[in-house]
């Protein structure tokens, strides 16, 4: 039997519509239910189709199990295409956070390298800039040794021209004594020489005179005798002129000598200043090199590379399992011709039960929507109690 036809007439069920396969498919039901009744207790009455019931209820069952499995296998595909979506879904998230991953590790990364680049351009221009400062420093260092130098040679040269002027001096003094003592040396000489010849002429007058005896001896003693106290007295002032000559010598000499020492020492003075001066010069220059050491920066050390990053973990989903079908329905199972009573076949109040239980399956596989399902329970109920009535 073609369970898709409509009881003779030639028109799919499922082209019906909903109200008009509920109808004819109760109204199926309830003739067959009544032909299961049998039309009274008479024993010679016909029985039930068995056959045609077993039929309805094969098809209905048959229904059912296809409806369901289509349940199923539609259940199984939308499972397994929502995990497949939710699958491309975290891929893509997945994938757009690695993504952004590797942007802001590459934008950190360049960063550090930005970062990395000035602290080595700031250092290269400090290390210039304190190359240019001590080499700034050694300059003024040299100007300050050779002007230092130069004033300690003015100091030289100034202490040679005072030397050689006291010296030019000492000598003028030893000269103007020299020429003192000589004239008056030369002023005694002279003096003496005068005195001889005053001497002689008055000898000469007295001896002239002729005269002889004690007078004359007296006035040639007298003669003689001023001639050697003038004498004597020239000589002694020489002998003074002498020693003041000597005295002023020693006092010529003893000056030189002074100068000479203070020479000395102004010598010695300069060379100390000068070493002081060198000295603190030196000290200036180190001290201009430290400053400029502290100033400069300590050589930038390149960065810790960033750690790359991770993938993103995905999760595993996990399809349902591929569903397995029931076993088909077997046909006639559940029915068959109930115990004999009377003149005719007919159905015990199970068996007519149990025919309006196919019957309402058959009627609940046909009808769609829960009110339709719910309204067909319900007349399935009202059937089998009228069976059993």
């Amino acid at each position: 039997m073609d369970v898709m036809s409509n009881m003779g007439m030639g028109v799919p069920m499922e082209m019906l519509p909903p109200g008009e396969q509920y109808h004819r498919q109760f109204d199926r039901s309830l003739m067959g239910l009544e032909m299961m009744s049998g039309g009274g207790g008479g024993g010679g009455s016909d029985g039930p189709d068995w056959d045609e019931v077993a039929d309805y209820q094969h098809e209905a069952a048959t229904n059912q199990d296809n409806d369901q499995w289509a349940a199923v296998q539609r259940d199984y595909n939308q499972a397994v295409l929502i995990n497949t979506a939710k699958r491309q879904n975290e891929e893509e998230a997945a994938r757009h956070r690695d993504v952004q991953a590797v942007r802001q590790w590459d934008y950190q990364t360049q960063m550090q390298e930005a970062q990395y680049n000035a602290q080595v351009k700031a250092y290269n221009k400090a290390e210039r800039f304190y190359e240019a400062q001590v080499g700034y420093n050694t300059k003024a260092a040299d100007m300050a040794y050779e002007q230092e130098a130069a004033v300690t040679r003015e100091r030289y040269f100034g202490l040679a021209y005072q030397g050689a002027s006291q010296e030019l001096a000492t000598d003028m003094k030893r000269a103007e004594s020299g020429m003192k003592l000589q004239s008056s040396r030369a002023e005694g000489a002279f003096g003496l020489q005068n005195l001889m010849v005053k001497q002689v002429q008055s000898e000469g007058k007295v001896r002239s005179k002729g005269r002889v005896g004690r007078s004359a001896d007296k006035q040639y003693q007298s003669v003689v005798a001023e001639a050697g106290r003038a004498t004597a007295q020239l000589k002694h002032q020489m002998t003074a002129n002498d020693q003041q000559y000597n005295q002023a010598r020693y006092g010529i000499e003893a000056e030189r000598s002074l100068q000479k020492e203070q020479r000395e020492q102004s010598k010695l003075s300069i060379g100390e200043a000068y070493t002081r001066a060198t000295a603190k010069i030196g000290l200036d220059e180190y001290g201009a090199n430290l400053k400029a050491d502290a100033s400069r920066m300590t050589t930038p050390s390149p960065p810790i590379p960033l750690p790359a990053p991770l993938e993103t973990p995905r999760s595993t989903i996990v399809d349902p399992m591929l569903p397995t079908r029931n076993s088909a329905p077997v046909w006639g199972s559940g029915m068959g011709p109930g115990p004999q009573s009377g003149g005719g076949g007919q159905m015990s109040g199970g068996q007519m039960a149990m025919a309006g239980l196919g019957a309402v399956g058959g009627v609940l596989a046909a009808i769609p929507g829960p009110t339709q399902i719910v309204g067909g329970i319900m007349m399935g109920i009202s059937a089998i109690g009228s069976a059993f009535g």
